[in-house]
């Protein structure tokens, strides 16, 4: 009988040790084991800095990227660079090598903070046929600055009396070259275009009546201007030029005997 009583003593007594060893297992190793995953959770996907990360490129600064900008290496370095961006808020298909989108086109405005993505830049598209050539032309104006490499102007020439035409409508710029007076004031601009034989010869003849100015195109899908230059009636009024400049000539050309004021 007094053994019976043992057994079932020893059996409680392992029965508490039992349990009181669970006890200690979760409330000290499991239980905390389990807060300390859960909190890695939860500050995994609220604290950035905790946060897995990928290289993605941005557009930094405050000025867009126009649409249809030739992403040169100058346009880059101004315009873009690497960040290392939350994987949970990374944009899909990001450009995470930018000597992959050097050359490229942008094909819509990028905006500044904007993550880029190989869908937002693609090869440029021909612009040009296979009787085209390039060739370079001094501008004045160019939209306050606005137009860059890539992007689509009309070649409008002015004339300085209050008219102007379309000698060229909706063609890309291939290169653009500020030419400065100084540091601070830009004189003028050398764009580098690809015209065909009509193109040209209208360009050259337009420019000995006028200066020529870029009319920006805000969106590539937008109808193509009219070209309302003409060759003949352009000729005419050169030669009425020609005629004035002769009957008029300047007073640096006028021969004054060699007696001084």
């Amino acid at each position: 009988m007094r053994r019976g009583k043992t057994g079932s003593l020893i059996s409680i007594a392992l029965i508490c040790l039992i349990s009181m060893l669970m006890i200690f297992y979760y409330n000290n190793i499991k239980i905390p084991k389990i807060i300390k995953e859960t909190e890695e959770i939860v500050r995994s996907e609220s604290d950035l800095e905790a946060m897995d990360k990928r290289k993605i490129a941005i557009v930094k600064g405050e000025d867009d990227i126009p649409k249809y900008t030739a992403l040169t290496p100058e346009i880059i370095e101004n315009h873009i660079e690497m960040r290392y961006i939350p994987v949970k808020f990374a944009v899909e298909d990001g450009v995470e090598d930018i000597e992959l989108i050097k050359g490229k086109i942008s094909q819509e405005i990028l905006k500044p903070g904007e993550q880029l993505t190989y869908d937002s830049v693609s090869s440029e598209k021909r612009w040009f046929s296979d009787y085209d050539r390039l060739t370079e032309y001094c501008f004045s104006h160019m939209v306050a600055g606005e137009v860059k490499e890539g992007n689509i102007i009309d070649v409008l020439i002015n004339y300085d009396n209050g008219d102007y035409d379309v000698v060229v409508p909706k063609i890309k710029v291939r290169k653009l070259i500020e030419n400065r007076e100084s540091e601070d004031k830009i004189k003028d601009y050398t764009v580098v275009l690809a015209l065909n034989e009509e193109q040209q010869r209208d360009a050259e003849l337009a420019g000995k009546l006028g200066y020529f100015e870029a009319r920006l195109y805000i969106d590539e899908s937008q109808r193509k201007s009219s070209k309302t230059f003409d060759y003949d009636t352009a000729k005419e009024k050169l030669a009425l030029k020609n005629i004035t400049e002769k009957r008029n000539p300047s007073n640096d050309d006028i021969d004054t005997g060699g007696n001084d004021f």
